[in-house]
């Protein structure tokens, strides 16, 4: 629904809901994981600017991966280019 943001057919408001309202009864924690132990339901993780690091145990466990642009290394594209992979990059444009 990113175009329809950036096209002002849509608010932003209405596709945006943050993930602690979202799921009210769950922990919800943001970071990388460094290691998984699925015998132990364990999982170790680092957050932070200074990549904290420590064991949380879990229930389940949802993994979410990341995404980035490739620009295949053509000099000033990243300078250059607009994307949309985000609600900031649609409202810009």
């Amino acid at each position: 629904m990113l175009h329809e943001v950036a096209a002002t057919d849509l608010d932003s408001t209405n596709i945006v809901s943050t993930i602690r309202r979202l799921l009210r009864r769950v922990t919800f924690f943001h970071g990388e994981s460094d290691a998984i132990d699925l015998e132990q339901r364990r999982v170790e993780v680092s957050h932070g600017h200074e990549n904290h690091s420590h064991a949380s145990p879990y229930d389940y466990l949802v993994l979410a991966l990341e995404s980035t642009t490739t620009f295949y290394n053509i000099p000033c594209l990243a300078d250059r280019a607009l994307t949309m992979n985000s609600l900031s990059d649609a409202v810009f444009l």
